[in-house]
């Protein structure tokens, strides 16, 4: 009886996907996998992305890691140009936010790190240890226009400060559209980096953190110099 062999890892995996993106013939990524067999590369690739080869042409890769941080693990995931998603581990909404990319977007997610997520990493440690006021790490936000809008303006909200929505609303060019700014805040997939952490209720009050107020508490300790493990 001949043995089965064993599905490739997830770097073959990844790299027979890039390689269909970039059109090579279904059969020659197979064998580039190391599958003995097409059908059995398809069936693993439907697994992996919910569709066919076919489909994958369609697709974009984006590697995605665990990076640990002070406030617990955070899910960062990206491509060889940019980081696309940072979010902590636990958040309520994170299977929401890596659909709203596959459908926005048509990308598909394999375990791995590129070069720009090496550069996130590296300024995380920098930013956690006090060190590192702006992130440079290139991004990319994919939305609506007006999710767009209020990400860049949130890019722009400088360290150790904190804006209103609706400050952050006439900075976008819509003063009466305070909630539908915060929405878009809510929205954001790159926590810390794009500092959402920064915005505040009318009052003051720290209000409306999906990481959960306590993180939202520890980043603004943080950047005012104080000990986030005092707050």
């Amino acid at each position: 009886m001949k043995k089965a062999r064993s599905l490739p890892d997830e770097d073959s995996m990844f790299r027979a996907f890039t390689r269909i993106r970039e059109g090579t013939a279904v059969a020659e990524s197979a064998m580039e996998a190391d599958f003995g067999l097409v059908s059995g590369f398809c069936e693993a690739l439907r697994r992996v992305t919910g569709g066919s080869p076919r489909g994958a042409r369609e697709q974009h890769a984006l590697r995605v890691e665990q990076v640990p941080s002070p406030l617990g693990p955070l899910i960062v995931a990206g491509d060889k140009d940019a980081v696309w998603l940072v979010e902590f581990g636990d958040r309520r909404m994170l299977e929401r936010q890596f659909a709203a990319l596959r459908k926005r977007s048509g990308v598909e997610f394999f375990p791995g790190q590129t070069e720009p997520m090496r550069l996130l990493d590296d300024e995380l440690a920098a930013y956690f240890a006090g060190d590192l006021t702006r992130f440079t790490t290139p991004l990319r936000f994919p939305g609506t226009p007006h999710q767009e809008r209020v990400w860049r303006a949130l890019a722009d909200v400088p360290y150790g400060t904190t804006r209103t929505y609706g400050e952050l609303a006439r900075r976008t060019g819509r003063p009466s559209a305070a909630r539908a700014v915060a929405r878009a805040v809510g929205d954001n997939r790159l926590a810390v980096v794009l500092p959402c952490h920064r915005v505040v209720g009318a009052d003051g009050r720290l209000t409306g953190y999906a990481g959960g107020l306590w993180r939202k508490r520890c980043l603004l300790a943080l950047e005012s110099g104080r000990d986030p493990g005092s707050v």
